[in-house]
């Protein structure tokens, strides 16, 4: 019974994300009566993995689908596949995440290096805490030679700013516009005679080497610039390409580098193709702020360890300040 509510719930137009468990669509009635029952007790472990399939084209580059599957694991080791999701990565991992929470049983994500091995109450640690509690050695700040980003230190807080990323294929749309020209170039003085033919070619000639460059720089993606606050409340992040978000430090749960270079189909927007190697995600459980596209490898991995150095210090200071902090005296009236 519990089984065929949870298949229920996952499947599409639902909400479950482990706060909010809603139904709002009763048209999948029919999971309750051909699904396996498993009692609540069973369920100890809420598993994660990952098959993929390298699909080939005839035309266009061969690429790689990365199907996650949720399941559940009973106590004689049985699985039940709660649900499948086609290249969503962070969708599967909410989706186990809540049931977890709903069932109290284990997390185990199987597609992490090494694998991510929770307890139902340690779903809710964030970044920090996670350090914290795991005594996990911090990443090394290994400045690159030539950084890409200003950051401007600030009494219990960082300003990062990302310039404007050139992300703009130049040479692509230079060739392109240098055909447009010369087509233009002579269809209108094929059109044109007399003694505008001579003074039309000049004017065209000459405005040639100001405009295709002009041209090529007027790309959307080129005009991606970010920046970042972090403070020992939150993290707020401003992109015009994924706009503004702002996550609570104590909610931050992971900041993770997505490599396009592994997976070509977690773009989701056209200008993600220039980006050099992919986009950091701090990733909470009710948002997914993404920045520093324009940014190399080198660059990326400086402002993980710089960011997350912070983080864990900013989290030790807010804890050990918690800890220290006397209670309220209790007046003689009471």
């Amino acid at each position: 019974m519990v089984f065929g509510v949870l298949r229920m719930l996952v499947r599409e137009h639902r909400t479950l994300d482990g706060r909010a468990r809603t139904l709002n669509n009763w048209s999948c009635l029919e999971g309750l009566a051909f699904s396996e029952p498993i009692e609540l007790g069973e369920v100890k472990t809420v598993l994660i993995d990952r098959e993929s399939k390298l699909i080939r084209y005839q035309k266009r580059p061969d690429t790689v689908e990365d199907r996650d599957n949720v399941w559940l694991l009973n106590r004689k080791g049985e699985r039940h596949l709660l649900d499948s999701l086609l290249n969503k990565p962070f969708e599967a991992r909410r989706l186990a995440e809540a049931a977890s929470r709903l069932l109290g049983a284990d997390y185990c994500d199987t597609t992490c290096n090494p694998p991510e091995n929770k307890t139902c109450s340690e779903l809710d640690e964030s970044l920090g805490q996670r350090y914290l509690r795991q005594a996990r050695p911090l990443p090394k700040l290994r400045k690159p030679p030539s950084l890409s980003f200003r950051c401007i230190e600030l009494p219990e807080a960082l300003d990062i700013r990302i310039p404007q990323g050139n992300l703009v294929d130049f040479w692509r749309p230079f060739l392109c516009g240098v055909g447009i020209f010369l087509a233009a170039l002579v269809g209108w003085t094929m059109l044109w005679g007399g003694d505008w033919k001579g003074p039309l070619m000049i004017l065209l000639v000459s405005i040639m080497p100001y405009t295709l460059p002009w041209l090529c720089t007027t790309w959307p993606a080129s005009r991606l610039t970010e920046s970042l606050f972090l403070s020992r409340r939150s993290l707020k992040v401003e992109s015009t390409m994924y706009g503004r978000h702002e996550i609570p430090l104590e909610e931050l749960e992971d900041l993770i580098l997505l490599d396009f270079r592994e997976n070509q189909l977690n773009r989701n927007f056209q200008a993600e193709r220039y980006f050099p190697v992919g986009y950091l995600c701090a990733r909470s459980d009710r948002v997914e702020a993404r920045f520093g596209g324009s940014l190399d490898e080198a660059n990326l991995e400086y402002l993980r360890a710089l960011l997350v150095n912070r983080i864990v210090e900013y989290t030790r200071k807010t804890e050990g300040q918690g800890r220290t902090r006397p209670e309220p005296a209790e007046g003689p009236g009471r």
